[in-house]
Formats: C-alpha cells, sequence, structure tokens
C-alpha cells in the first residue's frame, strides 16, 4: 500500500512527534472501523462480554450514535488522508510510475487531487477490514494453540473473540464431526474482499483522466 512519512523539520524531535500522533490516529480510526464493520454484521441486540469489551475500548466513539458512525469514521479518514497527502512525504506507491510524479495526490487538477484523496480516505476505511481478518486470524491460530495446550480459559476468550468478529456468521456448536470451517471461509472471503476493493481504488487513482 502507500506509506508515508513526516516531512523533515529543523527539530527532529518535531519529525518524532508528528510521527508517533500519526501511527497512534492510524491505530485509533483501524480499531474503530473494526467496532463499526463487526457492528453493521452483528445481529442487533445481541450483546456479549466481548461486544461489551470492544465498546468499552473504542471509547468515545462507541457513544456516537449508531446512524452517525458511518458518516463520522468517513470523515475522520478523509482527515488523515488530507493530513498524510498535505504533511508528510509518500515514500513508497503500490503502482510506481517512473513518468507520473511521486506523490499523485497533489498532482493533476483540484478537482483530481480531491477525488484522488477521498478515494484514499476509502481505502484506509477498508484497511479496517484487512485490520479484522488478521485479528480472526490471530484468534483462529490462539484458539488452535490453546486447544493442544489444553488451556480452556484461554479457549473460552478466544472463541469468543472469534464469535465477536463473525457477527451473525458465527455459528453455536460448529459441525457434526465437531470442526467449524466458518472462522476460516469467513477469512478468505473478507480477505479477498480487502484485496479487491484495494485494487479497484488503485486502478481508479491511477486513471489518465485524473494525472
Amino acid at each position: 500500500g502507500f506509506a508515508f512519512a513526516p516531512l523533515p523539520a529543523a527539530n527532529h524531535a518535531v519529525s518524532l512527534v508528528l510521527f508517533s500522533t500519526l501511527q497512534t490516529a492510524v491505530f485509533i480510526l483501524r480499531l474503530w472501523t473494526v467496532y463499526l464493520l463487526v457492528r453493521l454484521i452483528t445481529p442487533p441486540f445481541r450483546s456479549t462480554r466481548a461486544s461489551e469489551a470492544l465498546a468499552f475500548f473504542v471509547r468515545p466513539f462507541s457513544y456516537v450514535p449508531a446512524m452517525l458512525q458511518p458518516f463520522a469514521l468517513l470523515a475522520l479518514h478523509g482527515v488523515l488522508a488530507f493530513t498524510l497527502t498535505h504533511a508528510c512525504v509518500l515514500t513508497q506507491s503500490p503502482m510506481p510510475d517512473a513518468d507520473r510524479p511521486l506523490n499523485p495526490f497533489i498532482a493533476g487538477p483540484l478537482y483530481a487531487q480531491f477525488l484522488k484523496t477521498c478515494w484514499l480516505a476509502v481505502l484506509s476505511f477498508s484497511d479496517g477490514l484487512m485490520f479484522l481478518t488478521r485479528g480472526l486470524f490471530v484468534l483462529i491460530v490462539a484458539n488452535f494453540g490453546a486447544a493442544l495446550l489444553q488451556a480452556r480459559g484461554a479457549a473460552v476468550i478466544c472463541s469468543e473473540g472469534v464469535d465477536l468478529l463473525l457477527g451473525r456468521f458465527a455459528r453455536r456448536g460448529g459441525t457434526g464431526m465437531g470442526f467449524d470451517f466458518t472462522p476460516l471461509i469467513f477469512f478468505f472471503v473478507a480477505d479477498l474482499l480487502y484485496t479487491s476493493i484495494g485494487r479497484i481504488l488503485l486502478q481508479l487513482m491511477h486513471t489518465p483522466f485524473l494525472n
């Protein structure tokens, strides 16, 4: 994906503070996006210990009215995208081209810059899906390890985490053979969706019409 770094400053501490602030903002926004995605795929009025814990950790975002959460989150991703493209240096691009500027978000007409920044905001939003799938993968592996070690407490925690991230797609009780492949299927489908969204947005950003 795209990688940004703070602009060089006379005081090195300023660059470090800006870098740390942006890294923290990216992590928080991704966590909030995971919360929103989980809430969207979870049946209403379902409340578990894991969902209550997640709502606690994403405060104050969980206090925002449910109808406003998607718009508020997209706006915050837009602010992040604008900040990265105008206050940082693009150090890595997934589609480098010697004939195009290193930072395509500040090149071209104003409408093109606006559209590319909006698509970068959507791409940043979709990173929450990547965050969700990576978290699901870690929980699947941890659950398998807990089962091998017969660590019942850890297995229960991991199972509740998996059910939380699967939302309405979580199966109760597994299959008749004792195995439930739903988490793995969900992981591959969500990862494929994330990859497809990223590929489409990157192609839109690099269309000749906007460059």
